[in-house]
């Protein structure tokens, strides 16, 4: 089996600007990892799916609470 990739002028080459999702690797020490595998199994979500809810509950509520500093 031969793959062939082609590319068309119609098709236009995405930059990191054009992505509605930044990739990026994070290390975790063990024991939050830990903790946030625990919570992310009793909310029937993956790892990846937690932390994300995780992070955007603490974005919503730092600007809910945060005043003009």
């Amino acid at each position: 089996m031969v793959l062939v990739l082609c590319y068309t002028s119609t098709m236009k080459a995405q930059t990191q600007e054009d992505r509605a999702v930044i990739a990026i690797n994070t290390r975790y020490p063990k024991e939050v990892y830990d903790a946030i595998m625990r919570l992310a199994k009793k909310h029937k979500r993956s790892f990846h799916a937690e932390v994300l809810w995780a992070l955007q509950t603490y974005v919503e509520q730092y600007e809910r609470t945060a005043h003009d500093e």
